[in-house]
């Protein structure tokens, strides 16, 4: 929703703080949005009290309120955005609605590429230390959230782990993020970052079963935090800082910034390198005068930093200063998101029962704190036989996901350190049509998310994109736009296959509104991908 810079005035949403960020001259603090106006509340947010974690997909906030209550909520928030950068510039808490709610809930909703979902803390008030870690999808079409899973505290005091220098026992995590540099090899994916009482952790996960179910694996303490309560933190996603983590010190009202090396480790503040359960670890400060930091999150559009105040003042400040730039992680989140959705739209007998997506209101005041059936279908039709048939080749590009020069190529050379590399070849666009579209006849969400996520995943991890290559080697530069765009078109031919054609022509027109849409927004992400060597 787009709302006039006159209407976000009148409505207090937005005032200018006076104080500076502390690391250096280009980190600024913008504006404080407030989710209630000088005459009172104006809406259920304020009345929600203490806010959480949160995360940002393209025009709307998700944030936690009643965070650590009996009454905790995920309002979806409307952004208004500067139509020349899309910087935000307001937050109309007063046309915010509940999208979830459930007991207790708290921080993280960052996503790691598991399986499309979002991850965060459930922390009951008695005592704030963790609790239990719950997962859930994020449906970008409908707009809705969906818990899928929680791992219970007990899975955590089975890992039987201490901190070994305040000697506090791990029951779970507080914060939650996952690595953009370290991969879990139980998941394939980022592995689970997180902060602690008076620790910065990671964590392993093991997946199995129908329905999902996740355990942790491991633990690992990384180095010590003098603060009892670290809350929220979020990796850095570009510039000098990037991936190493700002994450809140609520006791004394600041930021802090955490340095992480190429292995995910805390540096020595002494040594200056990667150290395993340093006590020295170089943390600096970020901001103070930030009331009671505790929900960290980015834009990701512009990279711009926010922390919201587990206060009764309803802050949510915003920070500037970091460069735009393309987080790959968030990216392939949303990628599997919006092919999630279309499995969705196609197969309409897995939705979930329409009870499942009911919206529990919780009007109750707070409390400060002291296996399915596989279509077997038509041979796919490759990029070339679309092109050859005007009719097909025309709903193709209206859709824009195909590319006039689809590039099939699948096997290059680079060199390193003097020593030739042979990347790993990635599948050919009917093979990759072929599975994604099986995929998302078949119901299984997951196959359909892997056959596009899965070679993306191996485009980016092979020698020819590491940032040297991309930055000095234009043949580089261009086998990575031929290998993103044969991921592309794999998924256009994918949709252009009988039985998939089939299934759309019997759409009703509102699914097929959605199917456009989610279509759109996966045109708009390979965009994004492409940008990063641009």
């Amino acid at each position: 929703m787009k709302l006039s810079l006159a209407a976000l005035a009148l409505a207090h949403l937005a005032k200018v703080f006076p104080a500076t960020a502390q690391l250096t001259s280009n980190f600024t603090l913008q504006q404080i949005y407030y989710t209630n106006s000088e005459d009172g509340p104006i809406s259920d947010i304020s009345a929600a009290d203490q806010l959480g974690g949160g995360f940002i997909v393209g025009d709307f906030l998700y944030l936690v309120a009643g965070s650590e209550d009996p009454s905790g909520t995920l309002f979806e928030v409307p952004l208004v955005r500067n139509e020349t950068q899309g910087k935000i510039q307001g937050m109309d808490f007063n046309n915010s609605r509940v999208v979830f709610a459930t007991e207790y809930l708290d921080l993280g909703f960052k996503t790691g590429g598991l399986d499309a979902y979002r991850w965060y803390s459930i922390v009951p008030d008695d005592d704030y230390y963790p609790d239990m870690i719950g997962y859930g999808t994020y449906d970008a079409i409908a707009k809705t959230f969906t818990e899928d899973g929680r791992i219970p505290k007990s899975d955590f005091e089975a890992l039987n782990k201490t901190d070994p220098l305040s000697d506090i026992e791990f029951t779970g995590l507080l914060g939650i993020d996952f690595s953009p540099v370290v991969n879990d090899p139980g998941t394939g994916h980022g592995m689970m970052y997180g902060t602690a009482p008076y620790g910065f952790w990671r964590m392993g996960l093991t997946r199995a079963g129908t329905p999902i179910k996740y355990t942790p694996s491991n633990a690992e303490f990384l180095c010590s935090i003098d603060a009892q309560y670290p809350g929220g933190f979020a990796y850095i996603p570009s510039g000098s800082y990037k991936d190493s983590v700002l994450l809140s010190d609520y006791s004394n009202d600041q930021i802090s910034l955490l340095s992480l090396d190429a292995n995910g480790l805390c540096i020595n503040a002494t040594s200056g390198l990667g150290e395993l359960g340093t006590s020295n670890p170089k943390i600096e400060t970020f901001a103070t005068d930030v009331e009671n930091a505790w929900g960290f999150f980015f834009d990701p559009v512009t990279n711009d930093f926010f922390a919201t105040s587990w206060s009764a003042s309803h802050e949510v400040y915003h920070f500037t200063g970091f460069p735009p730039g393309v987080s790959m992680s968030v990216l392939f989140a949303n990628l599997a998101a919006a092919i999630a959705e279309i499995q969705l739209i196609l197969n309409p007998a897995r939705r979930r029962l329409d009870g499942v997506r009911k919206i529990r209101n919780n009007t109750n005041q707070k409390t400060n704190k002291s296996p399915t059936e596989v279509v077997n279908n038509e041979p796919i039709s490759t990029t070339k036989e679309i092109a050859a048939d005007p009719a097909r080749r025309r709903l193709h590009e209206v859709r824009g996901l195909g590319k006039k020069s689809g590039s099939t190529t699948t096997t290059k050379k680079s060199k390193k350190k003097k020593e030739e590399v042979v990347d790993e070849p990635i599948p050919t666009t009917e093979e990759i049509a072929e599975a994604a579209a099986e995929s998302l006849l078949s119901g299984d969400a997951e196959a359909a998310s892997e056959a596009i996520l899965a070679p993306l995943n191996t485009i980016i991890n092979n020698d020819s994109f590491t940032k040297d290559v991309i930055a000095a080697n234009p043949e580089g530069s261009a086998a990575f736009v031929a290998d993103v765009e044969t991921v592309q078109n794999g998924f256009a031919a994918a949709l252009e296959s009988p039985d998939v054609v089939d299934t759309i022509n019997a759409l009703p027109a509102e699914d097929k509104a959605n199917l456009d849409a989610a279509t759109e927004m996966l045109a708009e992400l390979f965009a994004l991908i492409l940008s990063a060597v641009e």
